[in-house]
């Protein structure tokens, strides 16, 4: 078919002029793209953005500096990113909804158990090997690496969406912040590991990992529609093994700016609301208002983005989305008031939503989809740099200096130039062979 239409067009045109022939079953990547719009949204809305909300009143509960707390989301980023190569070799094997099963349950677990932490010790434990483990088995790569899958010539665009989720979950990040202040962190942590059950359940069980498995092709092309013929969909992309990639220039340039990217950015939304309350002087709920609008504001960069991602250079939609984040750091430091603050958020927002889906597309683009997941696992411990230190260094700075904030939000601004330059060396890589897949 070729351009992303909805379930209701595709079912219209999928219908055989042939009365001999049964009529064609729904692209089952349009169920794919829709529960991957809901893993976005619970792991927006319990996680990426909506953890930002526990920060503080579980510092406060258990007396401990933001550094000691902060040490808890490094650890969960550095097991994330070691464990990366496994998490990959284990999709690319088993499919996306075998670990998905195991990721929610766990996540879901550990919001639970970590309600019942009687110290910040087990607080520690609890959210690193089940929640941060669980997220990023249950709703984390798996679900970009099943829609990337299924879609190859508008991947920018369908990841674009699947991210979109972002979105919702923002709006729902305020009702999580009321719930903490109305009922106590414990009891919110409680209710949301019930919740991520009763939704990542099903959303595990419908994805389907590779879609020539299931009597599908990418795209919803048929076969005839390729020069080739049966089993030859897939030969305009390129085939690398995680061998061959890691041997490459672009594999270590790519990793390199987007860990950059990641540094320049991870800390943001767990650091946010405790800056805009303690050094700006929001109130706890406005503060949380802003954090939750980060995936909703983002939303039209993200569409924006994934849509030029598919009609430009990569590298290049790239370079202007991060140059966006990079801008709107050094306006964050220098918020004072709520225009700013809308300001900073519009920017940021634009610019690091509309960064990913062309991220996620690029490293397709460059090394095929067959061994995917496992070369994004391998890329996922080189950008360990990225994901541990950015928050780490956000509250070690925010502890020993009374302006610790301003100086991070510098800090990540330059951080940002440097990976949109990057950038700007990256060249695809020349596989050493075209092979089926």
């Amino acid at each position: 078919m070729g351009t992303l239409m909805s379930p209701t067009e595709s079912r219209t045109t999928a219908v055989t002029t042939d009365p001999s022939k049964p009529p064609k079953r729904i692209f089952y990547g349009w169920w794919i793209l829709l529960a991957s719009v809901g893993s976005s949204t619970l792991n927006s809305t319990f996680y990426m953005i909506g953890m930002g909300t526990f920060f503080l009143p579980v510092a406060e509960s258990f007396n401990t500096s933001k550094t000691a707390l902060s040490g808890a989301f490094s650890l969960a980023r550095l097991e994330s990113g070691l464990l990366g190569p496994v998490q990959g070799f284990l999709v690319d094997r088993l499919g996306s909804r075998t670990v998905m099963l195991v990721g929610v349950t766990m996540m879901g677990a550990g919001f639970i158990l970590i309600s019942l932490a009687p110290s910040l010790l087990f607080f520690y434990i609890f959210f690193v090997l089940f929640i941060a483990l669980g997220q990023s088995f249950g709703l984390g790569p798996p679900v970009t690496a099943t829609v990337i899958n299924w879609f190859v010539k508008y991947r920018a665009r369908a990841l674009a969406l699947t991210l979109s989720g972002s979105a919702i979950g923002g709006l729902l990040v305020p009702v999580l912040a009321w719930s903490i202040r109305a009922y106590g962190w414990e009891k919110a942590a409680f209710v949301s590991g019930l919740i991520i059950w009763a939704v990542g359940y099903p959303i595990a069980l419908t994805m389907r990992y590779r879609p020539e498995d299931h009597g599908f092709h990418p795209d919803d092309r048929a076969p005839e529609e390729t020069a080739g013929g049966v089993g030859s969909a897939l030969e305009e992309e390129p085939y690398f093994t995680p061998k061959e990639a890691l041997r490459t220039v672009a594999f270590w340039i790519m990793g390199l700016a987007f860990g950059l990217r990641m540094l320049s950015s991870a800390g943001v939304p767990i650091h946010l609301v405790a800056y805009f309350e303690e050094d700006v002087g929001f109130s706890s709920a406005k503060a949380a208002l802003f954090l939750g609008l980060i995936g909703t504001a983002g939303l039209g960069g993200r569409l924006v983005f994934g849509v030029l991602g598919d009609a430009l250079t990569k590298r290049y939609v790239l370079f202007g989305a991060i140059v966006i984040q990079a801008v709107s750091l050094p306006i964050l430091a220098m918020v004072d008031g709520t225009w700013m603050a809308v300001l900073f958020l519009l920017l940021f927002a634009t610019g690091h939503a509309g960064g990913a889906p062309a991220m996620l597309a690029s490293r397709g683009e460059y090394f095929g989809r067959r061994f995917y997941a496992t070369i994004a696992g391998f890329m996922a411990t080189l950008m360990l740099m990225g994901t541990v230190a950015g928050p780490l260094a956000a509250a070690v700075l925010s502890d020993r200096f009374d302006n610790g904030y301003q100086i991070t939000w510098y800090l990540y601004g330059g951080l940002s130039g440097v990976s949109a330059v990057l950038l700007l060396l990256l060249r695809p890589p020349t596989p050493k062979a075209r092979r089926s897949q």
